[in-house]
């Protein structure tokens, strides 16, 4: 080979890499532009018949959905349950027609939701319009109104508490209604 062949060998091999280097530089660049206008982000993942399952504190948590939809950090589902406890005995079961559960709050959140828990070893009836589990302080605060019921009793109030299981609170125009025998 002579001396101009192996330059212009040498020029070519140059631009070509340098051509497969832009592209390549390019490509990877792509994360970085925008979506047209118009499109929507894709969710991360789409599941029918979700369950999830963690233990938190050494409380075992359980949560099943019709589906369910993750995105980012946030998994926002349709026909949620959620139960607390041990699996054949949890002391608390709450079911809703959507709900979210954000793993960087670390908390859960139910909307038109209904249940039973268990309160000092007894058995309460709970309902109201949103709930808001905090995985940190063992507590589930709701507003938008709350009923609680037990054998002969119903109180309900505008905002409450359920703490662990140790004690309900109810505020803002609060009703106790007991049938007494």
């Amino acid at each position: 080979m002579t001396g101009k062949r192996r330059l212009v060998l040498w020029v070519l091999g140059v631009i070509g890499v340098s051509t497969f280097l832009l592209y390549m530089v390019r490509d990877l660049g792509l994360q970085k532009r925008e979506a047209p206008s118009g499109l929507k982000a894709l969710p991360d993942v789409e599941a029918e018949g979700l369950s999830l399952a963690r233990t938190v504190g050494g409380v075992e948590w359980r949560m099943t959905s019709r589906s369910a939809v993750k995105a980012g950090g946030t998994i926002k589902a349709k026909g949620l349950t959620v139960l607390k406890g041990p699996q054949g005995s949890p002391s608390g079961k709450l079911e809703a027609e959507e709900g979210s559960y954000d793993e960087d709050l670390n908390s859960v959140e139910l909307k038109e939701l209904w249940g039973v828990w268990t309160l000092g070893g007894r058995r309460y009836e709970l309902s109201g319009d949103r709930g808001v589990y905090s995985f940190q302080e063992d507590v589930w605060h709701f507003d938008g109104g709350v009923q609680v019921r037990r054998d002969r009793m119903s109180a309900r109030g505008d905002r409450g508490t359920v703490e662990g299981s140790r004690r309900v609170v109810l505020e803002g125009n609060v009703e106790l209604l007991m049938e007494v025998r």
